[in-house]
This record gives structure tokens, sequence and C-alpha cells, in this order.
């Protein structure tokens, strides 16, 4: 819904764009990588995942100056330093901002052209659980609406009833894995949008 009513906001800064970065740190980093895929696939755009170190340190090798891009930082606090420079630092160079954040009175939420606040998202744990899940479902949202795909918007609206009915089996299949002693070592791999994920999962 957040989307939704946002859309008029958000829709001008993704369709107007020639090229798109992601970009963040540690687990933000990692849904740069799961978005961008998507998101080229989508808009038929370059999209590419940027940490955000580089941009704000070596802008000049991943940041064209005065080009027509749109760079999406993404940070679960909104104040990661890095981050927080990345997103000034494309600024400076002409390019529009958007920030995908769970704190609104964040630097990132307040400082961006345009921001999505997951605050439902927000945690206070060491590791991101529902805020990353949050971050990738939106950004993938945003994908399918800013591409005008209907049946890929229809198919995120029906992710809560999905969610529903298949969360037990979900929990219970964890568990039985979890507790299997010949089990000692896990390994995750993932290609295009889902290497981001198997990241995250290492």
């Amino acid at each position: 819904d957040r989307i939704d009513r946002q859309s008029k906001e958000l829709l001008p800064l993704v369709s107007e764009a020639e090229n798109i970065i992601f970009t963040g740190c540690g687990s933000a980093f990692n849904v740069s990588h799961a978005l961008a895929p998507v998101f080229q696939q989508a808009m038929g755009l370059i999209c590419r995942p940027v940490h955000a170190s580089d941009i704000a340190i070596n802008s000049g090798m991943f940041v064209p100056e005065n080009s027509n891009t749109l760079v999406v930082a993404i940070s679960r606090s909104g104040s990661t330093t890095e981050s927080v420079m990345a997103l000034r630092k494309a600024a400076s160079l002409g390019c529009r901002t958007l920030s995908i954040v769970c704190f609104p009175d964040s630097p990132m939420a307040k400082e961006a052209d345009a921001s999505l606040v997951l605050e439902e998202a927000s945690e206070k744990s060491v590791t991101t659980t529902r805020s990353l899940t949050s971050m990738v479902l939106c950004g993938q949202y945003l994908s399918a609406i800013s591409s005008q795909d209907s049946k890929r918007i229809g198919m995120y609206r029906t992710l809560p009833e999905i969610f529903r009915r298949k969360s037990a089996m979900f929990e219970e299949i964890g568990e039985r894995i979890s507790q299997d002693p010949e089990t000692k070592k896990y390994a995750f791999v993932g290609s295009g949008s889902y290497y981001g994920l198997a990241r995250e999962a290492q």
C-alpha cells in the first residue's frame, strides 16, 4: 500500500532514469544484488549493485557525472556511515536519489529525493531478518509497478495469503533440517536475482 500511495512520487524517478545503481553495505548490499537484476529485466535499463564505499570514495569509477542516473541507497537504519556518504556523493554528482530504509528520522530518509520508509519492518536485532525480507519485496514490487507489469503486480499482492498458508510448512522443514545430526555444513548458492539472497544466507 505504501508504494502505491507514493507512486506519483516514485515512478518518475525510475521511469526517467537512464541507468540505476543500487547501493548499500553488508546485508543492504546483498539486497542491492537481489534487486539490480530484477529492475534490469523489468525496465530494460542498465542496473547494477555498487558498494556504498565505492560511490563515496571512488565515484569516478562507478558513477557517470551529470548523467541521468538514479541511485537507490538501501539501509535498515538509514544512518549507515558509508551509505549516507554515498547518497550525498551521488546527489553532488547530479544523480537523483531514492532511499529504502526502516526509520523515518534517519539521514537517508530525510536527504534522498524520495524515500520508502518501512517502519513496520524496523528491528533491533544484530542480523537483518524481517527488514531484509521487506526491503527485497519492496524493491521487487516497485520494479513491477514501474514497468506496469500487471501479472507481477498481482503476484506480489497475493504473497501475504501465500505466506499464511505456507509458513507452518516452511517452519517444520527448517526445524527438521536443523535437527538432522547428519547435516554438518550448509552451502547456499544462487544466480541472477538469487545471488544476493545466497550471499545473505551464508
